[in-house]
């Protein structure tokens, strides 16, 4: 019962988070939704990951990765919960690795989803071929200040220049910038200089 409260609770949360998420990647990217996957990672208790392929798009299955311990037991359950989807125990990797590993094809991501309370920019240059092969739509929460602090932070906006062109700040009125505002852009005053969450809008997209 409480984990089912715990899940209900976010379940609103998630529902709106999603719907920020599926409007531009329909406006942006011509995606398909008929197969394929939906990448969570940072899946925490699974409500984003399981609202969307089991309420947005119910052809899609969830690859979901979470690394704490209490949040992947919650995840493992509410999967379970929730349809009955499969878990799997994942070692520490790069995305890119983790598809080869599974023999996943690039093509068959439909959208990424990154919430990993800063580690964002390692996880893109974990998947650099995996966005070079295909440069899905990309939703992650943008901790700028902690961003600062890592040396993967200057690297990143060059990586995703190659397929991505702008990024809208989504809780910021929808305004859609350069990739290069991300290292100009004002730090909020809190410990990781969250903004909120930002969207990335593929080359081309725009002209």
């Amino acid at each position: 019962m409480i984990l089912r409260v715990m899940y209900t609770r976010r379940v609103n949360w998630a529902a709106g988070e999603i719907n920020r998420f599926h409007a531009p990647a329909r406006k942006y990217y011509d995606v398909d939704d008929s197969d394929g996957y939906f990448l969570d990672v940072g899946a925490n208790i699974g409500t984003t990951g399981i609202y969307f392929t089991t309420k947005t798009a119910p052809n899609l299955k969830l690859l979901a990765f979470e690394p704490d311990a209490e949040n992947f037991k919650l995840l493992r359950i509410n999967t379970i919960l929730n349809d009955g989807f499969p878990t799997e125990t994942v070692k520490i990797m790069p995305l890119d690795a983790y598809f080869a590993e599974q023999k996943i094809a690039a093509q068959d991501v439909k959208y990424v989803w990154i919430d990993t309370e800063g580690f964002e920019p390692q996880v893109i240059l974990g998947a650099k071929n995996l966005l070079s092969e295909n440069p899905a739509p990309v939703f992650m929460e943008c901790n700028l200040r902690t961003w600062d602090k890592s040396a993967a932070l200057e690297p990143m906006p060059a990586l995703l220049s190659e397929h991505y062109s702008h990024f809208v700040h989504v809780q910021g009125g929808d305004e859609v910038y350069p990739l290069d505002a991300l290292r100009t852009l004002e730090r909020p005053d809190n410990p990781s200089g969250q903004i909120g969450d930002i969207f990335l809008i593929r080359k081309g997209a725009l002209d």
